[in-house]
């Protein structure tokens, strides 16, 4: 055998996995880690013989495994002349279930500072759940933001209350190298009401940002898994819709760029 490629793939399976070897004879059937896989494709070399077209590479679906663990890949020719029996087993002939990724759970605490028209500090708190491939340190994460309350100002001098939901549209996306922690969350803000004096004047289950937030966060500090570390970033907050009688009026408050996001992240024990 000359080689795989790719030598490693999920545990769940599904993947192709391209095998290549000197012409041998068509390909009856093939194993990975004892498990049959199915052939979906040949390549042949356009040479014939009294044992047909021979064969230099086969596609094949690799079947789920065991993460972490590596296993031999075998191909089997049997009852096809001069090339009965299995490939020999080598180092080329291995192949590796990657290890499932290190789930790591923080909870958080921090917040949004909106610097547009409406002016305030909105307190945050939440929990991530990251998951991290050990092998390059990228990670994928669950993150989860309480519904919060802020105080603020608009116009420099109207006190409004505003109930703010920041939900999560995707998955953060990011990775940790040198202590250094990159990510990009992507979130939707939603307010439910916003009182002026005490009195409601907009809100409502529909009244949210037309457009997704995208927020570059990185870590201020050295990060590390087993003990967190700070984030920060900044993002920009689109025009509202939904709101009410009044949508035209407060969208154009609390649009704007330049908002500034601080959390904390500490393991969950």
């Amino acid at each position: 055998m000359l080689g795989l490629a790719p030598t490693h793939g999920p545990a769940a399976g599904g993947n192709q996995l391209v095998i290549s070897n000197y012409s041998f004879a068509p390909t009856r059937t093939v194993t990975i880690g004892g498990n049959p896989a199915t052939i979906v494709s040949r390549t042949t070399s356009g040479e014939g013989s009294e044992r047909g077209t021979l064969e230099t590479a086969v596609t094949v679906v690799v079947p789920a495994g065991t993460a972490g663990t590596t296993v031999d890949v075998v191909l089997n020719n049997a009852g096809i002349g001069p090339l009965t029996g299995e490939s020999d087993i080598t180092d080329l002939s291995k192949y590796t279930y990657d290890a499932d990724p290190e789930a790591n759970g923080y909870s958080l605490v921090g917040s949004a500072v909106l610097k547009t028209l409406v002016k305030g500090s909105v307190p945050l708190t939440g929990s991530v759940l990251a998951n991290v491939d050990a092998a390059t340190n990228a990670f994928t994460a669950d993150l989860q933001l309480n519904p919060s309350s802020a105080s603020l100002t608009a116009l420099g001098f109207l006190p409004v209350v505003a109930k703010i939901n920041i939900v999560p549209t995707d998955k953060v996306r990011g990775a940790l190298t040198g202590g250094v922690l990159s990510a990009t969350a992507k979130v939707r803000i939603k307010i439910p009401s916003i009182t002026l004096f005490g009195v409601p004047i907009a809100g409502g289950a529909n009244c949210q940002t037309t457009q997704v937030s995208s927020i570059p966060l990185k870590s201020t500090a050295p990060f590390s898994l087993p003990q967190g570390g700070p984030i920060a970033g900044t993002f920009s907050i689109s025009n509202l819709s939904g709101c009410g009688a009044l949508n035209g009026i407060v969208s154009p408050l609390t649009a704007g760029k330049g908002n500034a996001i601080a959390l904390s992240l500490t393991p969950k024990p």
